[in-house]
């Protein structure tokens, strides 16, 4: 073996937007990459997208329910006056 892996890449985006990430799978030695291998690293690249850009709308709304509640504790804090 000559110390360098065969590597087959697949990109990740989110619903046509930019590129959000790459899938690297390896091999030890030089190989041709089968359908059904491309098959497999194309479901996991949709599981990948999946979740980041799932965790990245819940930071989203999290943010927007802290922004919510200020509003909400502040207008409490109005109505006391």
């Amino acid at each position: 073996m000559s110390g360098q892996l065969e590597r087959h890449e697949e990109r990740f985006a989110a619903a046509g937007g930019p590129d959000i990430g790459a899938l690297n799978p390896y091999s030890p030695e030089p190989r041709e990459w089968s359908d059904t291998d491309i098959a497999v690293a194309g479901v996991l690249v949709d599981v990948a997208t999946s979740y980041v850009v799932n965790v990245s709308k819940l930071r989203q709304q999290e943010q927007l329910n802290g922004q919510l509640q200020e509003v909400l504790e502040s207008w409490v804090v109005i109505e006391q006056v």
